[in-house]
């Protein structure tokens, strides 16, 4: 963990440095208050300038560029007699007052890497996104966008693998690209590489949510107290933080952009900000997460249009320069936002766990007393904590300085959460409300802070009162930090967590296929059905691009085989996939691969295929579940002959035939395989080195919801 540590320290080192740049033109008072956000207006810096050099240049080629621009910046900053290198002793206390309560969030955020010791990406519940941001990040470290991946259906037939279909889908769709060229630069600058920082960079996006939320505070006129406290509430929100677990990685530097381009597109438009950072922090979050542009809209335009009218054109007039600035520093990137914002999206009709349990589970999720996911399990402090959201919402609304920003955003955010709710659209309600959460926190402390601002003009309210009430609150943040906290990790498993991450088998795995794989891994076959196996596989292989594998699932890869049908000298077997070897044939073993020799050998290999409707992983045995009509191919070393013993478990149905279809010859063998227990069928293949079988379970007394299990597969002697 001490290099994890090590990485996320350099990564914010240069974030940090490139935010000081940008800084570097503007006046000393704009410097000091923006100075605890630089590490987010670097990441913002990096990806607008990537946002155009990628399409000359790879990540490493682009952080050159953004180096220059950095000087450049400082360059000006010198000629204006800025001297940057100046701030206040409050500018740095407040920098170290959000990284500090950043870093309660990021260690939490690293739980599941502490869990196996190392910052390599992994997967610590069901989904599997950070593939998705890995590789792409992984791709755009070695490629330009002007040369869109083509993976074909066999090994040399395209310019591309399957491990690069990711990066194609976000190209054509087109999809946000922003933070995996950040996170590519980052890893190209650490050495560490994509799949190296894909956890780190995770935490380092929680982290940065802090102090986001500490200058978005104080550019609201929050003071120091609400704005720290917003800051806490923030970063420890369980909601933010199953993020990191879900792997929502865009989401979780969209948040901190999201927050600073509300805080300064206001006070740009009040002229108590230089245009120049709200345009930065505009264009950075077009390119990472163009759609928090539903919620972010209404928080800025009300804020500067629904306010008094004196004023109100050169308010329009600054917001509109921001916005122009932000284009023209970013072009590409918001003609990509664009296309994003019209990409349509498939109705998801699905359960949320904001809704699906009822509202006490709804509402003790969001106010994190109990935990996304896993069994509800409530506090005392459900109900309190809800109270003070919602009124502070209503005070908010009522007191504050900006209560149009408030009434806009709630009305456009909690109606859009509402409809996606009648809808039933589950998936889309759930990332809705983690996406609009944070901005709702900003109302819930501005409406209190508006509270407190009222009592104390007040001559009627006694100091004792005010005192209790600011307790209250203090009391309450500390409770909320809590519960979240404790909630947020609640329902990972760590052995789960562990089963999922790209450890050192894999490296090894790889390592075989480029000491014997050949040209490009020409003479290596892989038989690896589990889905978290084969992409990570692929994505470890991706270099080695004439390397086959018999099935993979399209969700991620795009095809499901990449394999001409040939018979290679050396098969790559990953759980899933039945193996009968002899003890010569056996090249290289570890704990998840092995390494076979089809020529030194007897060998048999059976890999289930058509992917998409087998159970997606390896049982613990090691074995498949597959379909009725589930297709399994058969791989066998040269020489090997006659027939072969499938080892099968039905479902259901005791004494139930089951018929296994070569193929190739439309012969057929039927073996009974009783009830819920285990069977063989003997399958005579005669002298085919490689045959495709159709497990029939259609007999008499079997439903269609019958499934079996392949366990294994030998030789018949």
């Amino acid at each position: 963990m001490v290099s994890v540590v090590e990485t996320g320290l350099l990564a914010l080192l240069v974030l940090g440095l490139l935010g000081w740049a940008a800084l570097a033109p503007l006046a000393r008072a704009h410097r000091d208050l923006l100075l605890p956000a630089a590490p987010v207006l670097g990441a913002a810096l990096l990806c607008v300038v990537l946002s155009t050099t990628a399409w000359f240049v790879d990540a490493g080629g682009g952080l050159v560029v953004t180096a220059a621009v950095a000087v450049a910046l400082v360059v000006v900053g010198l000629r204006r007699s800025r001297r940057p290198w100046r701030s206040a002793a409050g500018g740095w206390a407040g920098a170290a007052v959000g990284l500090l309560v950043g870093s309660v969030g990021a260690a939490v955020a690293l739980l599941p890497s502490a869990w196996v010791g190392d910052g390599r990406a992994m997967s610590p519940n069901a989904s599997h996104d950070i593939y998705y941001y890995v590789a792409e990040a992984a791709w755009l470290a070695e490629n330009t966008l002007a040369s869109v991946p083509e993976p074909g259906a066999v090994p040399g037939a395209g310019n591309a693998v399957p491990a690069d279909v990711p990066m194609r889908s976000s190209l054509i769709l087109p999809l946000r690209i922003g933070q995996p060229m950040v996170h590519a630069a980052l890893g190209e600058l650490t050495g560490q590489g994509a799949l190296g920082t894909a956890m780190v960079v995770m935490a380092l996006w929680v982290l940065l949510v802090a102090p986001a939320a500490l200058v978005t505070g104080r550019l609201l006129r929050l003071g120091r107290g609400a704005s720290t406290a917003l800051a806490l509430v923030s970063v420890t929100s369980a909601i933010l933080l199953q993020q990191v677990y879900q792997q929502n990685v865009d989401a979780l530097l969209g948040v901190s952009l999201a927050l600073l381009t509300v805080g300064t597109c206001i006070a740009a438009a009040e002229r108590r900000l230089a245009l120049w950072p709200a345009a930065l922090t505009m264009a950075g979050l077009v390119g990472v997460y163009t759609e928090y542009a539903l919620f972010v809209v209404p928080a800025v335009a009300g804020g500067i249009l629904l306010r008094r009218p004196a004023g109100l054109g050169r308010r329009l007039a600054r917001l509109l320069a921001v916005v122009g600035v932000a284009v023209l520093v970013a072009p590409t990137s918001w003609w990509r936002g664009i296309g994003v914002l019209l990409v349509q999206r498939d109705a998801d009709a699905l359960g949320s766990p904001f809704f699906s349990d009822g509202w006490y589970a709804a509402v003790s999720r969001v106010v994190g007393t109990s935990a996304i996911a896993g069994p509800l399990t409530g506090s005392r402090a459900t109900l309190p904590l809800v109270l003070l959201v919602v009124l502070g919402w209503v005070l908010a609304v009522l007191l504050d300085r900006y209560r149009g920003a408030w009434l806009l955003l709630l009305g456009v955010g909690l109606g859009y959460i509402g409809f996606l709710t009648v809808e039933h659209r589950g998936y889309s309600q759930m990332r809705s409300a983690s996406l609009l959460l944070p901005l709702l926190l900003v109302v819930t402390v501005a409406g209190w802070s508006a509270l407190l601002r009222s009592l104390r003009r007040s001559r009627r309210v006694p100091r004792a009162a005010r005192v209790a009430v600011a307790s209250g609150l203090v009391l309450s943040v500390a409770v909320w930090a809590f519960v979240n906290l404790r909630s947020a990790p609640a329902g990972l498993d760590r052995g789960y967590a562990a089963s999922r991450h790209v450890d050192e088998t894999y490296d090894e795995a790889a390592a075989w296929v480029d000491e014997l794989g050949g040209r490009e891994g020409e003479d290596v076959t892989v038989a690896a059905p589990d889905f978290v196996h084969q992409l990570w596989l692929s994505h470890l292989l991706r270099d080695d691009e004439l390397v086959s594998y018999v099935s993979l699932r399209p969700d991620y890869l795009g095809v499901q085989s990449y394999w001409a049908g040939e018979s290679d000298r050396y098969v790559l077997v990953g759980p899933g996939a039945a193996l009968d070897a002899t003890g010569g044939t056996v090249v290289e073993q570890n704990e998840r691969f092995t390494l076979v020799d089809m020529s030194a050998g007897p060998v048999v290999v059976t890999v289930p295929r058509e992917l998409v409707s087998w159970v997606p992983y390896a049982q613990p045995d090691g074995s498949m579940i597959g379909p009725d009509g589930g297709d399994v191919a058969v791989l066998r070393s040269a020489g090997t002959t006659g027939a072969v013993e499938l080892m099968l478990g039905v479902s259901e149905g005791p004494g139930t035939p089951v018929r296994v279809t070569v193929a190739e010859t439309g012969r057929s063998v039927t073996g009974a395989v009783g009830g819920t227990g285990v069977g063989t069928v003997v399958v005579d293949l005669a002298a085919l080195p490689v045959a495709t079988l159709d497990v029939d379970l259609g007999a008499d007394g079997v439903t269609s919801a019958t499934t079996f299990t392949l366990i294994g597969a030998t030789r018949v002697p």
